[in-house]
């Protein structure tokens, strides 16, 4: 993975935390206002709220990380493991609103 890779990574990175953050904050919001859920699945929403950018933050760290110690472990797959959690956070949502 070049550098111009891992900083275009970076940056995608911390794009999608910011994204998924709010996503989790306003999507969970007007779910719990306009929903009668049960406190377990208010509980999930709100976990979400903190789990999706902390994951994209982890894995912008990772991949600085593993370029400049150039390990064998830098993948472009790392991205999988973010957006596969905002994608299931997103599909869960958008069950909850039907």
């Amino acid at each position: 993975m070049s550098g111009t890779m891992v900083v275009l990574g970076v940056v995608f990175q911390i794009v999608l935390g910011g994204v998924s953050a709010m996503m989790a904050i306003f999507a969970g919001a007007g779910l719990a206002n306009s929903r009668d859920l049960p406190a377990w699945v208010l509980d999930a929403m709100m976990q979400f709220v903190w789990i999706l950018p902390l994951l994209s933050f982890a894995t912008a760290g990772l991949l600085i990380y593993f370029y400049t110690a150039k390990s064998p472990l830098l993948s472009y797959y790392w991205h999988a493991i973010p957006v596969g959690v905002f994608a299931i956070d997103f599909l869960i949502m958008a069950r909850l609103w039907s």
